[in-house]
């Protein structure tokens, strides 16, 4: 009685690698643009004055309101991509 062949499990991971690729590309192009636009928007509402706000005031609405939130996705999407360049893509 014959056994069918075992794939190895490198083998089987190979079979979804472009979709990993692909996913890897797109998720570092978005990651760095939200990093970008993040810290573009974190200097422009920085640097523009109010009447209303000091300018620590001003420096801390920009940290918490556009670095934070955006650069901060950014730099998920980044992580992710870079998460999925280790366990997949590393090996190639």
């Amino acid at each position: 009685m014959k056994h069918p062949p075992s794939v190895s499990p490198l083998r089987s991971a190979k079979s979804s690698e472009p979709g990993f690729y692909w996913a890897f590309i797109i998720l570092v192009i978005l990651g760095a643009i939200a990093c970008l636009i993040g810290l573009a928007t974190f200097l422009l509402f920085g640097f523009t004055g109010t009447e209303t706000f000091t300018t620590e005031e001003n420096w801390l609405y920009a940290t918490l309101l556009c670095l934070l939130p955006i650069g901060g996705a950014g730099a998920v999407l980044l992580g992710v991509g870079a998460f999925i360049w280790f366990t997949r893509l590393r090996h190639r």
